[in-house]
């Protein structure tokens, strides 16, 4: 019983090998996907995705201009048709005094004609745009940045590092600003204050608790080194168990 018992072992475990790695590799890269920046990665793989369509996130018409925002980039339309004339993901797009704005994970962009664009702000992930009495500004992941002469500065960077900002508005004395960390007011001399959204004590989506679980998040900030060196210790199991199967199969034919 015990040989049939090792030998079916042996033989799934050989089976599952492939699979139980793309999950370890992939649940990796899942983890850190935000420190990756792998939602700004864009791949072209044959045979795949190629008949999706572009994923709209926002259209906008500007001076009889219709462009549309898309993961893939912004789309301008040409008469009936859409061209792609910023080939990188883009969440937002806004129009102000002539300038059209495209907010990108890879900077800011800035064009005339929806045709030709210029990166502003590169290396900034731009999230949203605000223009109280004339004047342009942008919240990125590491601070909120105001245009002055055509070109941009830091107006305030946020003390805690990088925040998951959603959008922003301007208020007499400073600005509110809504982030997945919470809701923040900034005052014009850039005294930061955190404002609770009291909810429903308790409740939460089983979703997310289940997705919090598999990604480490549910126990703390730091967990999710945890989750890494276990999917890693994982993948290492795996492996190292197919090289003792393949020397002692190696060994067995030399004999």
């Amino acid at each position: 019983m015990m040989p049939k018992m090792r030998k079916l072992h042996l033989w799934l475990g050989l089976v599952f090998l492939p699979p139980m790695l793309l999950v370890c590799v992939t649940g990796l890269l899942l983890v850190q996907r935000k420190a990756l920046g792998l939602a700004e990665v864009m791949l072209k793989v044959p045979g795949y995705g190629e008949a999706k369509h572009a994923d709209p996130q926002e259209i906008i018409i500007a001076d009889s201009l219709a462009l549309a925002a898309t993961k893939q980039g912004v789309f301008l339309r040409d008469g009936k048709s859409w061209e792609l004339t910023l080939p990188q993901p883009v969440r937002r797009l806004y129009a102000e005094g002539g300038t059209l704005y495209a907010c990108s994970g890879s900077g800011l962009y800035e064009s005339a004609d929806g045709r030709n664009w210029a990166q502003t702000l590169p290396g900034e992930d731009a999230r949203a745009m605000l223009f109280p009495a004339g004047r342009a500004f942008a919240a990125t992941t590491r601070g909120l940045f105001v245009k002055d002469a055509g070109s941009w500065k830091a107006e305030v960077l946020f003390p805690s590092g990088k925040l998951d900002v959603r959008s922003f508005t301007w208020v007499g004395e400073g600005f509110i600003l809504a982030a997945k960390e919470g809701v923040l007011s900034i005052s014009r001399d850039g005294v930061f204050r955190e404002e609770l959204l009291a909810g429903k004590k308790g409740e939460v989506s089983l979703q997310k608790v289940i997705t919090d679980l598999h990604s480490g998040e549910f126990f703390g900030r730091y967990f999710y080194l945890v989750v890494d060196a276990g999917a890693a210790v994982i993948a290492f199991l795996c492996l190292s168990g197919f090289y003792f199967w393949y020397a002692r199969r190696k060994k067995r034919a030399a004999a």
